[in-house]
């Protein structure tokens, strides 16, 4: 019985890594990855993040330092979050996230189990 269940989840395993849902996520990510335009957005977003906590551990929250290093950094944010690989990535992702919704409600219904996947 036990493997009967292991094979039906390895087959469950493999006909959702082959989705084309998923197979799109994965050359996104690549794309991202290998994109300079994304990475240098991505580390001037870290680097935003540093500042702030260093601003945020160094100056009271209400300071103009603080202030100014919040700037920063939602500016960081919303430079990588418009740029076009960033978006469709976010659009498939919000596919994906309910493809696998849709999968363990099936799965898990019976437990009283709804929407595991939220993040």
């Amino acid at each position: 019985m036990d493997s009967i269940i292991f094979e039906k989840a390895i087959k469950l395993k493999e006909e959702i890594d082959s989705h084309p849902l998923i197979l799109h996520l994965n050359k996104i990510e690549k794309t991202m990855e290998d994109n300079k335009e994304v990475v240098a957005l991505y580390f001037a977003k870290e680097k935003a993040i540093s500042d702030y906590n260093f601003a945020l551990s160094h100056f009271k929250e209400n300071s103009i330092e603080v202030k100014n290093a919040q700037k920063q950094l939602y500016e960081a944010k919303l430079k990588l979050d418009s740029h076009p690989l960033i978006q469709e990535y976010y659009s498939c992702y919000q596919k994906v996230k309910q493809l696998y919704n849709h999968i363990n409600n099936i799965l898990f219904k019976d437990f009283g189990y709804k929407n595991i996947i939220d993040n």
